[in-house]
């Protein structure tokens, strides 16, 4: 197999652009800031794992929208790991690299149950359609607006 060239992963997106990435546009558009200030109530404190190390947290912001995409797209939480790991698309809207590993199906269950153990559904929903409708955006992602 030939080793990719700097520039095959910009050409890659460049290409994914060219045929109207729906996420990129809805990423481009939405302030996300006001979803980062919500998820900024959820934390996982340092007795979560029992003190064993392991991988650094995961940011809060990318996991509500994973949340996004499951609810968009009607994933399941196995399904939603397969895909960020195989969907540039994906792995770009998360702010994730080429090479980053994907949130595993057992940390989105997780950072789900906190989430709705917070309340934070309703909220982080009604945030994203506010959203939506501040941009005026026809979401192509999902059924929204």
């Amino acid at each position: 197999m030939k080793q990719g060239g700097f520039f095959e992963i910009a050409d890659c997106y460049a290409r994914l652009d060219a045929a109207g990435d729906p996420l990129a546009k809805l990423d481009a558009l939405v302030d996300w800031s006001g979803l980062a200030t919500l998820m900024r109530g959820i934390t996982f404190d340092a007795h979560t794992n029992g003190g064993k190390g392991g991988r650094r947290p995961l940011c809060g912001l990318m996991m509500a929208k994973i949340l996004i995409l499951q609810a968009c797209n009607n994933l399941a939480d196995d399904r939603t790991e397969f895909l960020i790991n195989d969907r540039l698309s994906f792995k770009r809207f998360l702010g994730l690299g080429v090479n980053d590993k994907s949130p595993d199906a057992k940390a989105i269950w997780l950072w789900r149950e906190r989430i709705l153990h917070s309340g934070l559904p309703e909220k982080i929903f009604a945030w994203f359609e506010g959203e939506l409708v501040r941009t005026d955006y026809r979401c192509d992602v999902c059924s929204h607006a």
